[in-house]
């Protein structure tokens, strides 16, 4: 994974594919994405930090697609901003 554009409460997060046909990527802020996908599960998107699906406890949806880059808004401030991206 790679970043760029960060400024303040944002950041661009982008990802090498796989050979799947779209890929979902999960963010959670302080501690590592703890939690996988249910497969056949639908999930809402969000950019805005918190607002897509949450899954498992901190966890949230913010890309559901094929490409290959997302920007996220609304980052609170922490040590840490976890990513976890998955064909």
């Amino acid at each position: 994974m790679g970043f760029s554009a960060v400024q303040g409460s944002a950041m661009t997060v982008s990802w090498t594919r796989g050979s799947g046909s779209g890929c979902i990527v999960l963010v959670s802020q302080g501690a590592p994405v703890s939690s996988a996908p249910v497969p056949g599960t639908s999930y809402t998107t969000n950019t805005y930090f918190g607002g897509g699906s949450p899954i498992g406890s901190g966890n949230y949806v913010v890309y559901l697609g094929a490409n290959n880059s997302v920007t996220l808004t609304d980052l609170r401030p922490t040590p840490r901003i976890m990513w976890r991206s998955m064909n």
